[in-house]
């Protein structure tokens, strides 16, 4: 039978949590329990083998909300996509993600209740596949980033 564990931006890991200790995680001050350093939480499914089977990552931003990768996919609105991107930060790194990529709390509510009944993406919001959007950057990928679009101006 699969696991599922939490493991909060504290580090400290959960088994099994149910939605509504997610939820009030999710609702926790976010210089508390969310920033601003390392905004990070996984919530991931393993089976007895121990061996990852899915994995939803989730960053909280202040201002912007939610950011969510589950598995190879992230939270997408193409319809919002002008190009902006949001530096923040991620596992103790400075990073910048795609602006559109970002989804207000009820919809995040929803995509982590979705994801401990499923072990799957929400139908509550858009996806699409991180390798095709290139959703978040180092700073280093970045600033090679601007480079190249100088280089075609």
């Amino acid at each position: 039978m699969p696991t599922l564990w939490y493991s909060a931006p504290s580090g400290q890991r959960v088994q099994d949590p149910t939605i509504e200790q997610m939820i009030e995680c999710m609702r926790e001050e976010y210089d508390g329990n969310w920033g601003p350093y390392s905004p990070v939480g996984v919530l991931e499914w393993q089976h007895m083998s121990q061996s990852q089977s899915g994995q939803l990552l989730f960053v909280r931003h202040p201002d912007r909300g939610w950011y969510f990768e589950c598995n190879d996919f992230v939270t997408y609105d193409s319809a919002a996509d002008d190009g902006k991107w949001v530096h923040h930060w991620g596992c103790g790194e400075p990073m910048y993600y795609r602006a559109a990529c970002f989804v207000p709390q009820v919809v995040a509510e929803q995509v982590v209740t979705d994801y401990v009944a499923t072990g799957g993406c929400s139908r509550a919001t858009s996806w699409a596949r991180q390798s095709e959007i290139q959703s978040r950057l180092s700073l280093e990928q970045r600033r090679e980033l601007r480079s190249r679009k100088k280089k075609q101006d």
